[in-house]
C-alpha cells in the first residue's frame, strides 16, 4: 500500500457490554475502502483490552460506540 501511497478513513462501530468486554465489532459503510484497511480495524478493535462500562442510574449498560479510524501514510518524499 506505501507503494500506491492509499489513505482513507474506515467507520465502524462496536458493542461495549455490561462487563466491559468489546463484542459485535462491525464496519459501518462497508465497501467505501480497501478491504485491508477494514480488516484492519476490526481487528484492533477486537484486540482491545476491556472497556469501563457505560452506568444509567447506578448500574452498568452496554452501548455502541461509533468510531472512525482514519489510515494515512507519511511517506517521506526525500
Amino acid at each position: 500500500m506505501k507503494a500506491q501511497k492509499t489513505e482513507g478513513t474506515v467507520y465502524t462501530s462496536f458493542l461495549v457490554t455490561t462487563n466491559g468486554k468489546i463484542a459485535d465489532a462491525r464496519i459501518e459503510k462497508k465497501g467505501h475502502q480497501r478491504a485491508e484497511f477494514e480488516e484492519e480495524a476490526l481487528r484492533v478493535i477486537n484486540a482491545m483490552p476491556k472497556w469501563k462500562p457505560a452506568m444509567l442510574n447506578g448500574k452498568p449498560v452496554a452501548i455502541r460506540l461509533y468510531l472512525a479510524i482514519p489510515f494515512f501514510l507519511n511517506v517521506d518524499e526525500n
